[in-house]
């Protein structure tokens, strides 16, 4: 049988002692990772940390939710069926509907008569300004109001005018939430007995391929008139139209049903989310899918072009 072995007290006290050292030193080299994993997990868990710093322009409801403001610029087209039918409002009410966690706003910013040369004089004031998350330009007045619009010089014009202006929106808007259209019809009858009819077509070219260059969205609302009237329909004016341009209520819907389609595409990255302040979004990997640094400089200089 083996003596158990009996250290004397002063050996007991330096062993106590050493062991006292080694348990502080252990809890010593420990404590920063013991800190490391506490702070980590902080940040991690605390929804705090996911609040971007939002630009001054941002504002939001009562609710905390981030408004979005949509800006519908152009002329009678987007004047008259919204003074009319309320197309706008409608807009919003259906994309509220969809996306329940986003404030939506508008603004009509539509002037009858106006030509690409008034739009381009008025788009720093009515539109820039603002700095709206989206953009919908439309309007056909230079096809429409112009006495000669395909003599070269007015053409030339057109082009070198809408190119500043469609540039002007993609630096102030990102190229994915611009949207152009028109012009649209001038007269119903079947394609080809209009009287305008070609000079509508190369203008509707025109503005598909600078809106195209820039990375924006060109609609097709003439194609989307024409598909909803009737082959045998043999009227200048009735069933889409007023007076053969500016759209009835059912041609108002057409022309809602196209802007709301194409938001709502804008807009889907935000389908899923659960909104609990501020715009924060969780769902879409724990963060809003705008963030600040996706959002352009507001401040642009239009350049010169001619005869504006």
């Amino acid at each position: 049988m083996k003596k158990k072995t009996v250290q004397p007290a002063a050996n007991r006290g330096v062993e106590e002692e050493a062991d006292l050292v080694r348990c502080c030193y252990r809890v010593w080299c420990f404590f920063p990772i013991l800190a490391s994993i506490f702070t980590l997990s902080y940040l991690l868990l605390s929804p705090s940390c996911y609040e971007p710093i939002y630009p001054l322009d941002w504002t939001f409801d009562q609710n905390g939710r981030r408004i979005h403001r949509i800006s519908f610029f152009g002329d009678s087209l987007i004047l008259f069926p919204d003074e009319g039918y309320q197309f706008i409002r409608h807009i919003l009410e259906k994309l509220g509907a969809d996306y329940p966690g986003i404030a939506f706003d508008a603004f009509d910013k539509g002037n009858g008569g106006d030509q690409i040369r008034h739009l381009y004089k008025r788009v720093s004031n009515d539109v820039l300004q603002y700095s709206p998350d989206a953009i919908v330009m439309y309007w056909d007045s230079d096809a429409t109001d112009i006495s000669n619009p395909d003599s070269p010089e007015l053409v030339t014009n057109y082009v070198t005018t809408l190119d500043a202006v469609v540039q002007a929106l993609v630096a102030t808007t990102p190229a994915s939430r611009v949207a152009v259209a028109g012009p649209n019809l001038f007269g119903e009858l079947p394609v080809g007995r209009n009287g305008r009819d070609q000079i509508l077509m190369r203008y509707e070219g025109i503005n598909e391929h600078i809106t195209s260059k820039y990375g924006a969205t060109f609609l097709r609302m003439r194609e989307a008139f024409l598909a909803a009237l009737p082959s045998d329909y043999d009227k200048q004016s009735g069933y889409l139209t007023l007076d053969g341009e500016h759209p009835n209520q059912r041609g108002s819907y057409i022309e809602e049903h196209v802007f709301y389609t194409w938001l709502k595409q804008v807009y889907a990255p935000f389908a899923g989310c659960i909104f609990k302040a501020h715009d924060r979004c969780y769902g879409v990997n724990g963060l809003s899918p705008w963030l600040p640094n996706q959002k352009s400089n507001k401040t642009y200089n239009l350049p010169e072009v001619i005869n504006s």
